[in-house]
């Protein structure tokens, strides 16, 4: 669980994203599915090696939309090495 933020990249995200990134990498994992609010896509297609798979209306009591992704951790982006691994290349 990450607290919502709508100022920046927090810390809590920035360590969460980081810290999946690597598990997938050190154990030659190459997708990683994940569920996320519609409106934070824009974001996560940033990153690189995603796939949008489905885009459910609701479920169960909530009342939002939300998104399935498959991620490539193998396929990221400058944008994912500069923000979250503090590589310039």
């Amino acid at each position: 669980m990450v607290l919502n933020q709508n100022n920046s990249l927090g810390l809590e995200f920035k360590h969460l994203t980081k810290a999946v990134y690597l598990i997938c990498i050190n154990n030659n994992i190459d997708t990683a599915i994940l569920s996320i609010k519609e409106e934070h896509f824009k974001l996560y297609s940033k990153f690189g090696g995603g796939e949008l798979l489905r885009r459910v209306e609701s479920y169960g009591n909530l009342d939002q939309t939300s998104l399935v992704l498959s991620w490539d951790p193998y396929q990221i982006s400058t944008f994912f090495k500069k923000a979250f691994l503090n590589q310039k290349r």
